[in-house]
């Protein structure tokens, strides 16, 4: 099965700019929305590029939970970006639109780390539709505190709600994922990538051939 992850992955639709390698401008990761393009905050407020702290390439995504002194009253909010371009609706609401996706992969691949100065923990959230109403997939995932990276392989086959391929997807990270979010609250990104374990995409043949003996001796591994 690791075999056929690695080998698959390349095949099936990727997530662009999953290691955050490009930006249009110095906020904005290729791909994605963040916090400051919603909510109309200062650049380089929430949502940063890291060229010092990485996995991939030569940069990672940085999100932060802060204030914005004379913008958010007070309030605390946590860095987030979401992949595809987001608007705000005339009730003042962000609407994230995700990008056109037309496979069904088998895991959530990427690396992270999070630091927090209380109890806030970070998120993860994926969304796969079809027709943007049918929720094929919608789920969330807390990520908690980790000093060092930590490479993430979320196996999705037990979340797909019916039989559809999606034709929407739509990915968010958050710095926070606490009703009140926590000043200093920091979540590195990197290395976002989907795996297929199935059947590779239409034209692809795959081969694999043994390196070494395919029988062993009792015992041996």
């Amino acid at each position: 099965a690791l075999l056929a992850m690695a080998f698959f992955t390349g095949f099936g639709q990727q997530v662009p700019n999953g290691s955050f390698e490009t930006w249009t401008n110095p906020i904005n990761p290729d791909g994605w929305a963040d916090v400051e393009t919603i909510v109309g905050l200062p650049t380089n407020t929430l949502t940063f590029k890291d060229t010092t702290t990485f996995t991939e390439g030569l940069a990672s995504l940085k999100l932060l939970a802060d204030s914005v002194a004379g913008v958010t009253q007070g309030h605390v909010l946590g860095g987030l970006v979401s992949l595809g371009t987001a608007t705000i609706s005339q009730s003042g609401s962000p609407v994230f639109t995700g990008i056109a996706f037309a496979y069904r992969p088998d895991s959530l691949v990427f690396d992270y780390k999070y630091s927090s100065p209380g109890t806030d923990t970070a998120a993860v959230f994926l969304t796969l539709t079809k027709q943007f109403t049918d929720k094929v997939i919608k789920v969330g995932f807390a990520l908690t505190a980790a000093a060092n990276w930590v490479h993430m392989a979320i196996p999705l086959s037990t979340f797909y709600s019916d039989g559809n391929t999606p034709d929407t997807l739509q990915i968010q990270f958050s710095a926070s994922n606490a009703q009140t979010s926590i000043i200093g609250s920091t979540l590195h990104v990197d290395a976002v990538r989907f795996g297929y374990v199935g059947a590779p995409a239409p034209g692809i043949t795959a081969t694999i051939t043994p390196a070494g003996p395919t029988t062993f001796c009792t015992g041996d591994s």
